[in-house]
């Protein structure tokens, strides 16, 4: 979690096996961190039954970019982005193979690219994905996508929507 600064840089890291997110950023103290991931992966996080389990994950108006980074069998969407004012951005990012966290009694259907609660707004470029059900699931707020391989179903709802941009 990065928590009480206003940023943080990952290169070639993992955060995989984690009972709940890999990397993830929030609000904390007052203080609006921004995240950077580059080559990057969460593998497997949420083993523990927890909900809402991701690779990446951004929350309370935070900014953030993955560079390549690759998510997988995670128990909740693969790269999450929560609450008003978030942003992020991802470039050449794979996601696949999410479980969700349905699985568990929690809300999240297997999903790839997910924006959750109120109106995030999360940017793929050249990305791929590859879950059973969900390649991009915008319940809330909006995917913005420009190239890319989304082969699923999309699931908008809320207000949500994805637009090729």
């Amino acid at each position: 979690s990065v928590l009480n600064v206003e940023g943080a840089a990952f290169i070639r890291c993992d955060a995989s096996g984690n009972q709940s997110d890999g990397f993830n950023a929030h609000l904390s103290s007052g203080t609006n961190p921004f995240m950077f991931t580059m080559d990057c992966t969460g593998f497997n996080n949420g083993r523990a039954g927890a909900f809402s389990c991701n690779a990446f994950t951004t929350h309370d108006g935070n900014k953030a970019i993955d560079l390549r980074g690759i998510a997988a069998d995670n128990a909740g969407g693969q790269i999450a982005i929560v609450d008003a004012g978030t942003q992020m951005w991802c470039i050449d990012t794979m996601a696949t193979a999410s479980r969700g966290d349905q699985i568990f009694g929690g809300p999240v259907p297997p999903s790839d690219f997910l924006v959750d609660q109120s109106t995030p707004e999360l940017f793929l470029e050249n990305c791929v994905a590859g879950s059973s059900q969900y390649s991009l699931n915008a319940k809330y707020g909006k995917i913005w996508k420009r190239g890319g391989h989304f082969p699923m179903a999309t699931f908008t709802s809320n207000g949500g929507g994805v637009v090729d941009y």
